[in-house]
C-alpha cells in the first residue's frame, strides 16, 4: 500500500474525528435554576398515599419547586421529571414529566395492581426532582436535582383513614397551595364556610399536577364538573430506563460512563462519544494494520460507531449521523474521482 493510500487514509480519520468532536460537545440547552427544592416553605411537603382510589393502591405527592427568575423557553416537562427511586437511590421504578416551572404539585398514581406487579411497600423509598441529563450535563444535587427520603413511619399515610376535608391527602394539598400562594402572589382557593376549596385557577394547576385529582378527592373543589377529568399518563418511563448506559451495557461500564461525564462535566452521551473516539483510535490502527485497506477500515468505523450508539453510549441519532459522515468520506476518498 502505496504512500497516496496511507495520506487518504490519515486525512480521513482526521475529518472524521473532527465531526465527531463537533458533534459531542453541545452547548447545554437550558441554565441551571436557581433553586429546586420540594417546596417553597419551610418544610419539605411530600407524602405517599394509599387506598386512595381502590384497596392497595399508592399516589406518590410531593410540592415541586423548580424557580427561575426569567423562565427557559424549553417546556418544564422536558427539562424535569418526579422520580421515585429504590431505598438505595441508585435505580428510578417511577418517574413522570413535571408539569411547569416555579411552585407547584407533582404526582404518581399507581393502581393496585401495579403495586403488586412492582412490589411496592411502605419502605424509605427517595423521591427526585431531576433535570434531564441531555440538557444539563452530570446531575448534581441542589443544583439540577433535588433528593429527599421517605420516612416508612411518617410519610406514608392510609387516606382511608378519614374522609373528604378530613383526609390526609386534602390536608397535604391545602398545605401545598398555601405555600404556593404565598410564594408566587396569586390566589388558588376560595373559603366558604370556614372550608378552603380550590378556586378555578387552582383546579388547573393541581389537576396539571394530579390528573385523577378530581377522583381522589373532589370536596376539594369548589365545584365538580366532568370537564376537570384527565387522564394518567403513563410514569414507568420504561422505554428511557431500558436505553439506559445501564440497562444496555451493564451497572460497570455505565458508572464509567456517568463517572466520566460527572468528572469532565459533560452529559453522559458527550461522554459516551468521547468513550467511543478512544475505542475507535485503540482498535481501527489495528483493523488497518491487518487488512491494508483504507476503505474497509472507514466502512468498519462506521459500523463501529453504530454499535456504540445502539449499545447505549451516546444516542443512536447521533451515531448514524456520525456514521454517515464518515461513509461519505469514504467513498469520496476512495473512489471519488479527487486525488488527495
Amino acid at each position: 500500500m502505496g504512500d497516496r493510500t496511507i495520506k487518504r487514509l490519515l486525512v480521513s480519520i482526521l475529518l472524521a474525528v473532527m465531526s465527531i468532536l463537533l458533534i459531542s460537545f453541545p452547548v447545554l440547552a437550558i441554565a441551571n435554576p436557581d433553586s429546586i427544592t420540594f417546596g417553597s416553605g419551610t418544610i419539605a411537603r411530600y407524602k405517599v398515599f394509599e387506598n386512595v382510589n381502590e384497596a392497595g393502591d399508592m399516589l406518590f405527592v410531593a410540592e415541586c419547586y423548580v424557580e427561575y427568575a426569567a423562565e427557559p423557553s424549553e417546556a418544564a416537562g422536558e427539562a424535569f421529571t418526579f422520580q421515585v427511586l429504590n431505598v438505595a437511590g441508585d435505580t428510578v421504578l417511577l418517574q413522570r414529566p413535571i408539569s411547569d416551572y416555579q411552585d407547584i404539585v407533582v404526582s404518581i398514581y399507581q393502581t393496585a395492581a401495579q403495586v403488586t406487579a412492582a412490589g411496592f411497600v411502605s419502605s424509605a423509598y427517595k423521591l427526585r426532582i431531576a433535570g434531564n441529563p441531555a440538557m444539563f450535563g452530570a446531575p448534581n444535587e441542589g443544583v439540577n436535582m433535588v433528593t429527599a427520603t421517605l420516612d416508612a413511619a411518617s410519610d406514608w399515610l392510609d387516606q382511608s383513614e378519614f374522609d373528604g376535608i378530613n383526609s390526609w391527602l386534602y390536608v397535604l394539598l391545602i398545605a401545598i397551595v398555601e405555600n404556593i400562594e404565598a410564594e408566587m402572589s396569586v390566589d388558588h382557593t376560595v373559603e366558604v364556610g370556614g372550608v378552603t376549596y380550590l378556586d378555578a385557577s387552582g383546579s388547573t394547576l393541581f389537576l396539571a399536577g394530579i390528573p385523577s385529582l378530581n377522583v381522589f378527592l373532589p370536596e376539594i373543589f369548589q365545584s365538580t364538573s366532568t370537564s376537570m377529568t384527565a387522564e394518567d399518563p403513563a410514569s414507568t418511563g420504561a422505554l428511557q430506563i431500558a436505553t439506559t448506559p445501564t440497562a444496555m451495557l451493564g451497572g460497570n461500564m455505565a458508572r464509567s460512563v456517568t463517572g466520566m461525564a460527572s468528572f469532565m462535566g459533560v452529559s453522559e452521551s458527550t461522554a459516551g462519544i468521547i468513550i467511543t473516539s478512544i475505542l475507535g483510535f485503540v482498535f481501527l490502527p489495528v483493523i488497518y494494520w491487518r487488512l491494508r485497506n483504507g476503505a474497509i477500515t472507514m466502512i468498519a468505523a462506521s459500523l463501529f460507531v453504530i454499535a456504540c450508539g445502539y449499545f447505549g453510549l451516546f444516542p443512536l441519532a447521533i451515531a448514524f449521523i456520525i456514521a454517515g459522515v464518515i461513509l461519505i468520506l469514504t467513498a469520496v476518498l476512495f473512489w471519488g474521482k479527487i486525488s488527495i
